[in-house]
């Protein structure tokens, strides 16, 4: 699932980003937390009153994402400079 704010980030990028995006996206339907060759996964620590959130690295995007049961939450697509603010 994708929340209303990641959609619209998505939506605000060049397709071809977009493209990669959504693609690495579709890979983490089949396995969310298993690192994969070129696949760039790590779980987030530090992070208090949250679920566990993981990001994944899209060239210089990051996808920020929880999962709660066999869901795949994805919460934030934004740039590297800007990902880790909104934890804060």
């Amino acid at each position: 699932m994708v929340s209303p704010v990641a959609k619209k980030q998505l939506k605000d990028l060049r397709k071809d980003q977009k493209q990669k995006i959504i693609k690495a996206i579709r890979q983490l339907e089949t396995d969310p937390i298993k690192k994969r060759p070129k696949v760039d996964i790590k779980k987030l620590i530090g992070i208090k009153g949250q679920a566990d959130l993981y990001r994944l690295r899209v060239g210089s995007y990051r996808v920020i994402y929880e999962i709660s049961e066999d869901t795949v939450w994805i919460s934030e697509i934004v740039k590297r400079s800007k990902a880790y603010k909104f934890l804060i």
